[in-house]
């Protein structure tokens, strides 16, 4: 994106103001919710929050005039990009409460190797990286967003009616995910029962594995140094008038 002329970025501090006093409340949210133990239904409530400033933009808007090189951290996918077509499934899933828990079932013979390291994605890219990879498509953060908002009673309920939340309706009845006796596993059980998860909880016996992802969103988008210049700066501007 080319810089802003002086005068066109004075004019986007002005016509986005409004929108940046609401976003300093919406990461303060994020951050109290990451700070607790969230169940299923707290990740519900914050997907159209999500859906509003990672899928419609509204980040993306404030900080175009206030810090336009922003980044997020999170996970780096790309060795398993490159690594298809071994996978059956994989979960982006890298959860931070002690240990990591990357989710992949591989043809026998293949093997991985990934860091852990978080990397900086610019806003575009970050909304678009692919966390999800079950019947042999790829699932975008986006995706995700956009499902738990539309169909699992974030702002709507209903049958998924496209491939993504097809897909995403799919990774919740036949993936199952676990903590025992402090050890993440997961289990791929396509002739299982349909369950999909009371309990969004880390602590507990089961992880729901999309609304895990709704988690690491806010998650990432908190502990990312981006943000919070991006806070500071709001704060500092809003002050001023």
């Amino acid at each position: 994106m080319a810089p802003l002329s002086p005068e066109r970025r004075n004019e986007r501090l002005k016509a986005t103001r409004a929108v940046a006093a609401a976003l300093l409340d919406d990461i303060s949210h994020l951050k109290a919710t990451v700070s607790t133990i969230p169940d299923q239904s707290t990740m519900r409530r914050i997907s159209p929050l999500l859906r509003r400033i990672i899928v419609d933009c509204e980040l993306s808007m404030v900080a175009a005039p206030r810090e336009p090189e922003l980044n997020i951290l999170t996970v780096d996918n790309s060795p398993f990009y490159q690594a298809l077509p071994p996978f059956r499934i994989f979960l982006s899933g890298n959860l931070g409460f002690g240990f990591r828990l990357r989710a992949v079932k591989l043809e026998p013979t293949s093997t991985i190797q990934c860091s852990n390291e978080l990397i900086g994605l610019k806003l575009e890219s970050f909304a678009k990286q692919k966390l999800i990879y079950f019947d042999g498509k790829w699932i975008t953060r986006s995706d995700i967003i956009k499902y738990v908002a539309n169909y699992c009673s974030g702002i709507h309920s209903g049958v998924p009616d496209n491939a993504e939340s097809r897909i995403l309706s799919r990774v919740r009845r036949f993936i199952r995910l676990s903590v025992v006796n402090g050890i993440p596993e997961a289990v791929f059980d396509p002739d299982g029962p349909y369950i999909i998860n009371d309990e969004f909880n880390f602590s507990d016996k089961r992880i729901d594995p999309v609304m895990n992802e709704i988690y690491l969103t806010a998650y990432f988008i908190t502990i990312s140094p981006d943000i919070s210049k991006l806070c500071d700066y709001i704060r500092k501007e809003l002050s001023t008038l």
